[in-house]
């Protein structure tokens, strides 16, 4: 019988314990498989299209395994969160370039890391404005917090 789907597929979902983790259902379709046991949530995550290994995020650290879940390496360790200013430390969003050689990802701005060698390129840095009219505010809806445009008295 076929395969269900042209490839394996990956998600998050909670685990036994309630906490965010990766899953991997395979192409058949029916085979669900954990693939990270992290004590923390894992935040965000990325797939390289070359071998299928993960980098994700979990506790302010990004991590790579190979698409089984072994293998687990910290890349980059971010320092605790600044939980006043998240947007200035906080490691988010890792994404694969489409050749499988960079992962790019935020960090006190855009980053790039090959993780064969661990090189990291920050080619943007966050640019943060505190001038006055500039009103940062905490939503209690949102996980952090927003920057508005306050017109200058």
């Amino acid at each position: 019988m076929p395969d269900a789907l042209p490839r394996d597929f990956f998600f998050r979902n909670r685990d036994g314990a309630g906490t965010w983790q990766v899953f991997r259902l395979d192409a058949d379709g029916h085979t669900v498989q954990q693939v990270t046991f992290e004590p923390l949530n894992v935040d965000a995550y990325g797939i390289s299209p070359l071998d299928g290994s993960i980098a994700f995020v979990t506790n302010n650290q990004l991590y790579l395994v190979d698409t089984a879940g072994a293998g687990r390496r910290m890349l980059i360790d971010g320092g605790v969160v600044d939980p006043n200013n998240p947007w200035v430390n906080s490691l988010s969003a890792p994404v694969w370039s489409p050749d499988g050689q960079t992962l790019a990802y935020g960090h006190g701005g855009l980053n790039f890391i090959n993780p064969g060698t661990g090189a990291v390129n920050k080619v943007l840095q966050n640019q943060i404005d505190t001038s006055p009219g500039f009103a940062l505010v905490k939503s209690s809806t949102l996980p952090m917090p927003i920057p508005l445009m306050a017109p200058s008295c």
